[in-house]
């Protein structure tokens, strides 16, 4: 879905467990939590997200970036990807119309 800050469009997602976004892999798939649960929300390791950054030019791999907690959205343009909680996300963005051809 569009939605937009002031003058600018981005797409955003919301996350849940089972989503599938190319800058985020689940923490379900990680073996090497160390806890059980997240201090931030108190739900599962498990249901989160590990947000990811591409390496340098030419590289396959990732680095991690941000623990993402279960409704957090994500706002991805390019290389650049931002984590926001649902009220961080709700003060600074409404949705967009999408737009006719």
């Amino acid at each position: 879905m569009r939605y937009k800050k002031r003058d600018e469009f981005v797409e955003a997602v919301q996350w849940s467990v089972g989503l599938e976004h190319d800058k985020v892999k689940s923490c379900h798939e990680r073996h090497e939590a160390d806890d059980q649960y997240c201090v931030r929300c108190g739900k599962p390791i498990t249901e989160h997200g590990d947000g990811l950054l591409a390496g340098a030019a030419g590289s396959t791999g990732f680095c991690c970036v941000a623990r993402i907690c279960p409704s957090d959205w994500i706002v991805a343009n390019e290389a650049v990807l931002r984590i926001f909680t649902p009220e961080e996300f709700e003060a600074q963005y409404e949705p967009a119309p999408i737009p006719t051809p």
